[in-house]
């Protein structure tokens, strides 16, 4: 009879999955269940069915890269053609959720640990896989020193506290190398997921600019919307905070993650949203997050250069600081990835350095033409007017008119989730032929 099946998860899990609870139990490696299903995460592991035993194995064959490249776009396109809703499909899973192990792949509790995708002076965030149900993740591992543990500490505790939103990307779990629940050991894993209803694949890379082009000088129509719809997200997610008294004090493209990114066709049929995969983006990495109206200067200590407000090395701020460096991110994702400014208030130009700073900011209302006060350049001059008070607030920029296009989608959307119901599973069994002449 039939005990189990091979299938693919939305988001690019290969699992072995009981297909009859009555049957007996299903054992794999050393571990054996009667329901649900197990990644198939080892380069080589024993599937037990009943009295059957067998050897489940991946193998490169010759031809090395190239041929796994290959697999590996047909495995692409089965996923998108397997998984094709009204949005018009999901992208393909990042490189560090492929299906096949790698050597580095190791275990954390019921988590498997992958690829790197970011690195930085507190920590290192890999791509996470969970061992029995396939959702990712993404992992942030610091070692546990006497100087790093209270700042890891209080960003736990900061996390734990940010009330969920689509646009941050929430704790799951916080683990130790030695499998206890606090970190008394060597390793941390601060675990943090996408929502419970996000799409396929983790936070695991920031947004590009390496396409950013003047908004005003041709950048394609779908790509714009694109990145308008990215941006409201963001905006969307640091207005959340800012509501619930959070300031991120370090927002940054290295502090956001895509959570799903759509294949971007330039005919002319895709420039329209609904022929769109749901892009998603979430805001990372809360290690210098207050909870409080107002924060004293930290000069050195908090931020980054050159996305620093003109007031937070030099005067209380808020959580206008926030929004300051988005406005700057704005800027290189609709203006030019080159930054306005390398620095802030340089000392070595002596007491006239903050006023250079400030020409450089309002010569940006001089020098270029734009679409008024209702376009997306207006919208970046309001967030980068140099006095807070003056500044734009975040949930009043989410219904700035340059979102028109983006609110009336996601109307669309959320009105033909409700006609749809929750009956859509996102599991998928291989067809023969489905991916036929591929190797793993």
């Amino acid at each position: 009879g039939l005990h189990a099946r091979f299938a693919f998860e939305r988001n690019g899990a290969f699992m072995l999955t009981v297909e009859n609870p009555r049957r007996p139990v299903v054992v794999l490696g050393d571990e054996s269940f009667d329901a649900g299903g197990r990644v198939l995460a080892k380069p080589r592991c024993r599937i037990g069915l009943g009295n059957l035993a067998y050897v489940f194995e991946y193998v490169v064959r010759s031809g090395g890269p190239d041929r796994e490249r290959a697999f590996q776009q047909r495995l692409g396109r089965f996923l998108r053609e397997t998984f094709r809703d009204q949005r018009g499909g999901q992208a393909t899973p990042p490189r560090e959720l492929l299906a096949s192990p790698a050597e580095a792949d190791h275990p954390l509790c019921d988590w498997l640990i992958r690829g790197t995708v970011g690195r930085g002076a507190f920590g290192t965030v890999t791509a996470a896989r969970h061992r029995v149900t396939g959702r990712i993740a993404a992992a942030k591992m610091v070692v546990r020193t006497q100087r790093s543990v209270r700042e890891c500490m209080r960003e736990i505790d900061i996390c734990a506290k940010v009330p969920e939103h689509v646009s941050r990307c929430p704790l799951h779990s916080v683990l130790a190398k030695r499998q206890t629940t606090h970190p008394d050991g060597k390793d941390t894993a601060a675990k943090k997921k996408p929502g419970a209803n996000s799409p396929t694949s983790p936070p695991s890379s920031t947004p590009s600019t390496n396409a950013a082009s003047a908004v005003l000088t041709g950048l394609p129509p779908q790509l714009l919307h694109l990145r308008l719809h990215l941006f409201h997200q963001l905006l969307s997610g640091l207005a959340h905070l800012h509501a619930h008294g959070f300031i991120h004090r370090d927002i940054k493209p290295a502090n956001i993650g895509i959570v799903s990114m759509p294949p971007i066709s330039f005919s002319p049929s895709s420039s329209h949203p609904h022929s769109l995969a749901a892009p998603r983006v979430v805001i990372l990495d809360f290690g210098h997050a207050i909870h409080a109206p107002r924060a004293s200067p930290r000069p050195g200590a908090v931020g980054t250069v050159p996305y620093l407000a003109p007031e937070m090395e030099r005067a209380a701020y808020g959580p206008g600081v926030d929004v300051w460096a988005l406005g700057v991110v704005g800027w290189q994702l609709f203006v030019d990835k080159a930054l306005p400014w390398r620095r802030v208030i340089p000392e070595e130009e002596g007491g006239g350095g903050a006023g250079a700073w400030r020409g450089r900011v309002e010569a940006l209302k001089r020098d270029r033409v734009h679409g008024g006060e209702g376009s997306v350049y207006g919208l970046l001059l309001g967030m980068l007017e140099w006095d807070e008070a003056e500044r734009v607030g975040a949930a009043e920029a989410v219904g700035h008119k340059c979102f028109g296009r983006v609110r009336e989608e996601g109307e669309r959307v959320e009105r033909a989730r409700g006609k749809e119901g929750m009956g859509t599973g996102t599991r998928k069994r291989v067809r023969r032929g489905s991916l036929e002449g591929g190797e793993g």
